[in-house]
C-alpha cells in the first residue's frame, strides 16, 4: 500500500469517526437542551408557587358571611413599597383585579386565572396569554366560609425564561461544536496511530523494491554488454549489407 493510499484511508477513517461522533454529540446536545428547558420551567413554577403562597397572608377571608380583606401595609405584597419579585395580584370573585399591578394581567386572563380555582382546590399553574404576551400564571384560591372570594395570582412573562433558554442553547451548541472539533482531531491522530504499522510496512516494501531494482540494474547491464559483442562478424556484415 502506497503512502497516498494510506493517506486516503486515514481520511476516510477520520471522516467516519467524525460522522459517528457528530451524531452522538447532537443527541446529547438535544437531551441537554430539553433538560435545561424542563429545569428552567420547574424553577419558574417553584418561584410562582412560592410567591402565590407567601402572599396568602395579605389577602384572606374575614367575618361571617366571609368578605375579602386585603392587607395593604406599605412593605407587603399589595403595598406601595412592595418587595421586588414576580408580580402578584388579587382577583375578586367577579374576575376583577382589586390589588396588585393591574397591568400584570388583562381582564380576560384574570378571569381565566380565577376560573381555574373555582372548584376551591389548591394552587394551579398554567400558561396563558395577557396583552398578546405569553405568561405563566399561578392561581391560589381565597376560600370563604360559604363561597370562593377570589384568588391570589402570581405572574411571570415567559419571555424571560425563553431568553435564558436561548442563551443556554447557544452555550450548549458552542460546547458541542468544540467537542466535535476535538473528536475530529483525536480521530485523525488515532487513525494515524492505527495505520502507523501499515505505513512502516509500506516504507519497508518501497525501500526493498528500490534496493532490488538497484541491485538488478547492474547485472542486467552486464548481461546486455556481453550479449552485444557476441554477435558474429558475418551477422554484422549481413546486417550491414
Amino acid at each position: 500500500m502506497s503512502a497516498a493510499q494510506l493517506l486516503r484511508l486515514r481520511r476516510r477513517l477520520t471522516a467516519s469517526y467524525a460522522a459517528v461522533s457528530l451524531v452522538v454529540l447532537l443527541v446529547l446536545a438535544v437531551i441537554a437542551v430539553l433538560q435545561a428547558h424542563d429545569r428552567r420551567h420547574e424553577q419558574l413554577d417553584r418561584l410562582l408557587e412560592r410567591t402565590a403562597l407567601s402572599a396568602t397572608g395579605f389577602a384572606y377571608p374575614e367575618g361571617d358571611p366571609s368578605r375579602l380583606t386585603i392587607d395593604r401595609q406599605p412593605d407587603g405584597y399589595f403595598g406601595p413599597d412592595r418587595r421586588p419579585g414576580s408580580p402578584v395580584l388579587v382577583v375578586d370573585e367577579h374576575g376583577k383585579v382589586v390589588a396588585g399591578p393591574r397591568d400584570a394581567l388583562d381582564g380576560p386572563a384574570a378571569a381565566r386565572a380565577l376560573a381555574r380555582v373555582r372548584d376551591g382546590r389548591l394552587l394551579r399553574i398554567a400558561d396563558d396569554v395577557s396583552g398578546g404576551d405569553d405568561v405563566r400564571v399561578a392561581s391560589n384560591p381565597i376560600n370563604g366560609a360559604d363561597r370562593l372570594l377570589g384568588a391570589i395570582v402570581a405572574v411571570e412573562p415567559l419571555s424571560t425564561a425563553r431568553s435564558d433558554l436561548r442563551g443556554t442553547t447557544l452555550l450548549i451548541a458552542a460546547a458541542t461544536l468544540g467537542l466535535w472539533l476535538l473528536t475530529v482531531a483525536a480521530g485523525w491522530l488515532l487513525a494515524g496511530r492505527a495505520l502507523r504499522p501499515a505505513a512502516a510496512v509500506a516504507k519497508r516494501e518501497e525501500a526493498f523494491l528500490a534496493d532490488a531494482a538497484h541491485e538488478l540494474r547492474t547485472p542486467v547491464a552486464v548481461i546486455r554488454a556481453r550479449l552485444l559483442p557476441s554477435r558474429s562478424p558475418r551477422a554484422r556484415s549481413s546486417s550491414t549489407g
